[in-house]
């Protein structure tokens, strides 16, 4: 489970994950809080393009579906750009 809530007035998010899963017969889980700057799409493509990554793709939100012109949310996957 992931789920955020942004303040667009602090431009944060806070971030919350929880996973479960059994390990050797026994149902464990984890969970983490964490608060995230919020950054506007093209401001977060162009620091994927100065840094060392490459862009693989823009969705509008954890379930990958595809960006429209309602999207308020974004997550980019990146992978590391080959040097050389």
């Amino acid at each position: 489970m992931i789920s955020s809530n942004s303040d667009m007035a602090s431009q944060t998010s806070n971030v919350r994950m929880k996973l479960k899963w059994d390990e050797d017969g026994q149902k464990r889980e984890a969970e983490w809080s964490f608060l995230m700057r919020f950054f506007f799409r093209y401001e977060l493509e162009h620091l994927v393009r100065l840094s060392n990554l490459k862009l693989e793709a823009v969705y509008a939100d954890y379930g990958e579906n595809p960006v429209d012109k309602d999207s308020k949310d974004f997550v980019l996957v990146c992978s590391r750009r080959k040097i050389g």
